[in-house]
């Protein structure tokens, strides 16, 4: 029964030197008090009791050591927290206002990862996609897509195509395409720079 209010006094994390030293009278009391009350009791018996609050202090200043560290790391998770919550709002307010100053561009603008996914897109560009998709195809991919050569009437291969080109990390400037089919076709003058990380690639 000692042990509990030791270790919630010590856990509490209130007053840690009051509660490291409560937890080591307190036992102590309860065992001298009644020795001291029921006559004169003889050094060896004192000695004897001391191993009882020896242990809850022990048990005390583990707790202790326990709690100050979890509230340290707990500490550390909230500023870490706080700082990665912080970024994805500077990312954010990045990303609205790249995604802003893009749309206000009469050129279409294509991102793409090493994979071919699209990673941003503009609205000009977006426009250009439309144009290029068979009507037919709702979500067409990119070999499925209406690209054609100086012609007007052969179909870029689709490793010839600007954004295959750009996937493979390849650079080119005024590479000419022509977007769509009957009326609607649109000549369109392309060119890719590649991106890399630190790691080159």
């Amino acid at each position: 029964l000692a042990v509990f209010p030791v270790i919630w006094l010590c856990a509490s994390g209130y007053y840690p030197r009051t509660s490291l030293w409560l937890s080591f009278l307190a036992p102590l009391a309860i065992i001298w008090v009644p020795l001291l009350l029921e006559g004169s009791p003889t050094p060896q018996d004192l000695a004897r009791s001391l191993l009882l609050p020896v242990m809850m202090l022990g048990i005390g200043v583990s707790v202790s050591v326990l709690t100050l560290s979890m509230t340290r790391q707990q500490r550390a998770l909230e500023e870490k927290d706080a700082q990665l919550q912080d970024n994805l709002r500077t990312s954010q307010r990045q990303g609205a206002l790249l995604n802003t100053i893009l749309d206000t561009v009469h050129l279409g603008v294509l991102a793409v990862d090493a994979y071919g996914h699209d990673v941003l897109m503009n609205r000009r560009q977006r426009i250009n996609h439309e144009l290029a998709r068979p009507k037919d195809i709702a979500d067409p991919n990119e070999s499925q897509l209406l690209v054609f050569g100086p012609d007007r009437v052969t179909l870029v291969p689709v490793e010839q195509r600007p954004v295959r080109r750009a996937v493979l990390g390849e650079t080119f400037t005024d590479y000419l395409v022509w977007l769509g089919s009957g009326r609607e076709q649109r000549a369109f003058v392309t060119t890719a720079r590649a991106m890399k990380d630190d790691d080159g690639a």
